[in-house]
């Protein structure tokens, strides 16, 4: 009796535990990383099953203005990165949401829309974990442009 009490709390709690893992690399971003040649920051943080991003640009005033939500989560062992960019005009602001997939540890992650930009990957230094790189590719098969930051905390 207690092999299928064990076997039907597994079968219960395997959909929950399939569902909500994010890996070791997704938690590393946690934390304020400035951007190295650019006056800017990201600020990650956990939320739940879920690391939540927000990326700011700092005018030469020094007046910060947010320019992009992000949120990553693990669906099916996959990776899903989620971002909403807010392009300013002269007197309004569009908001674009874009959706990406990502493979099962790696936060290489691929535009599900026939949306720029097709892929965004993000690189934690294996030796230097206080070093991110994002490279942004706009096309398939193109080098990409590259950020690199820096983690403040």
């Amino acid at each position: 009796m207690s092999v299928m009490r064990c076997i039907s709390f597994l079968l219960f709690l395997l959909p929950c535990i399939l569902h909500a893992q994010l890996n070791g690399p997704v938690l590393k971003l946690e934390g304020t990383w400035r951007f190295k040649e650019s006056p800017g920051f990201e600020k990650w943080k956990r939320s739940g099953n879920e690391m939540i991003g927000e990326a700011y640009r700092v005018n030469k005033m020094g007046d910060t203005s947010l320019v992009e939500e992000m949120r990553i989560s693990s669906v099916n062992n996959r990776l899903i990165y989620q971002s909403t960019t807010f392009n300013r005009t002269l007197d309004s602001v569009v908001r674009v949401e874009h959706n990406f997939i990502g493979k099962r540890r790696k936060m290489t992650f691929t535009n599900i829309e026939l949306d720029l930009p097709y892929a965004i990957v993000y690189r934690i230094g294996f030796f230097n974990n206080r070093k991110l790189k994002i490279q942004i590719y706009f096309n398939q098969g193109e080098k990409g442009k590259m950020m690199v930051l820096s983690k403040q905390n």
